[in-house]
């Protein structure tokens, strides 16, 4: 829900739109491709964004964000293509919830 909650700021931002017309104009799918990497990417970090806003009134645990992190892992890069670092899913979630970049 949290990563989709980051879907919904990227179109009320005007990012969705910009990311279309950026994949439309791209010249290779290739590159069409890598746009829409960096938008899931995005897409999670304010998701982490959004969990770190809402912790506390949802009492989450340090459990709770170990579950959390794990569900970002489950359905992302990391287990398509085994990568790890900035392309890889869980690189972007911990970022957006603690304010740090990524590795």
């Amino acid at each position: 829900m949290a990563h989709e909650f980051g879907h919904a700021v990227q179109g009320r931002s005007g990012i969705l739109a910009s990311k279309n017309w950026l994949r439309s104009e791209a010249p290779s799918n290739s590159a069409s491709l890598q746009i829409a990497r960096r938008n899931e990417t995005q897409a999670d970090c304010l998701a982490g964004i959004f969990v770190r806003s809402v912790s506390r009134s949802l009492g989450l645990q340090q459990a709770d964000v170990a579950a959390i992190e794990d569900g970002f892992a489950s359905g992302g890069d990391d287990v398509v293509t085994g990568k790890k670092g900035i392309e890889g899913t869980t690189a972007w979630p911990g970022p957006g919830a603690t304010g740090a970049r990524p590795d």
